[in-house]
């Protein structure tokens, strides 16, 4: 097949359910349910930098596959990030506590894909 238009292109990837794939996507990796409107955008970034290395996908189901790994990755990397400045900042304020005090690492889990109700990302 060939590679679609620029107007194909951009249904394929502002189509609903491919929005709904990502949002899905970022929130079930753990991406702050208050940012994946920006996730979502920052996906669609990522994706188009991508057709500059290698042909756009030419049907939804190619699409929304790339952007459901784009939108894996970049909602692990940020929480890697968020983890290393958690780190951080946990390091300087355990400074601050007194010798011998415990300390307790907890997780944070930052969101669950069923309660998603905004803007594209609403099922």
């Amino acid at each position: 097949m060939s590679a679609p238009n620029d107007a194909a292109l951009g249904a394929l990837l502002a189509h609903r359910e491919n929005a709904k794939l990502v949002c899905w996507t970022l929130l079930r990796h753990g991406y702050p349910r208050q940012d994946v409107q920006d996730g979502l955008q920052d996906v669609y970034l990522k994706a188009l930098e991508s057709f500059q290395r290698k042909a756009p996908p030419d049907t939804l189901e190619r699409m929304m596959a790339l952007c459901a790994e784009i939108a894996k990755n970049h909602a692990i990397d940020a929480g890697r990030k968020a983890a290393a400045r958690r780190g951080r900042t946990a390091s300087t304020s355990s400074r601050a506590s007194p010798p011998g005090a415990a300390t307790r690492r907890s997780r944070t889990v930052w969101g669950s894909p069923r309660t998603s109700r905004s803007g594209d990302c609403a099922g």
